[in-house]
C-alpha cells in the first residue's frame, strides 16, 4: 500500500491565514525563549509516530512553516512544518518511534 504525504502546518499558520495577521501582545522588553517540537497526534487512534528523516540539520537556521521532518504513522507520512523561526535543536533520532506528545526538538 502506498502512503500519502501531506504537509502539516502549525496552528498559528491557520490563524494567520483565516484571520489576517496574528497579533500576540507581549510585555515591553520580553523575549520569546524557543518553541517546543512535539510528536503531533494526527488521528484519533494514533499513539506514536516515527521520525522517518530530519529535513533540516541540527543547529541549522529554520523559518516558520518550513518542513522540518517527515513523520510516519501507521497510515501516512507527513511533512511537519516548523512552528517558529530560529535555530533547530534536535533531541530525537531519525528512524525511532516516539509516543504522541514527546518533545523531539526545540527551535531557539
Amino acid at each position: 500500500m502506498l502512503k500519502k504525504r501531506a504537509q502539516i502546518r502549525s496552528h498559528d499558520h491557520f490563524i494567520k491565514h483565516a484571520c489576517g495577521r496574528l497579533a500576540v501582545p507581549q510585555a515591553a522588553g520580553s523575549v520569546i525563549v524557543g518553541s517546543s517540537i512535539n510528536i503531533p497526534k494526527l488521528g484519533w487512534t494514533m499513539e506514536e509516530g516515527t521520525i522517518s528523516e530530519w529535513l533540516v540539520a541540527d543547529g541549522a537556521a529554520v523559518a516558520e512553516g518550513e518542513p522540518l521532518y517527515i513523520l510516519e504513522s501507521d497510515k501516512v507520512e507527513n511533512e511537519i512544518a516548523a512552528p517558529a523561526t530560529g535555530v533547530l535543536r534536535q533531541r530525537a533520532a531519525a528512524g525511532e518511534a516516539y509516543p504522541v506528545g514527546t518533545e523531539i526538538g526545540t527551535i531557539e
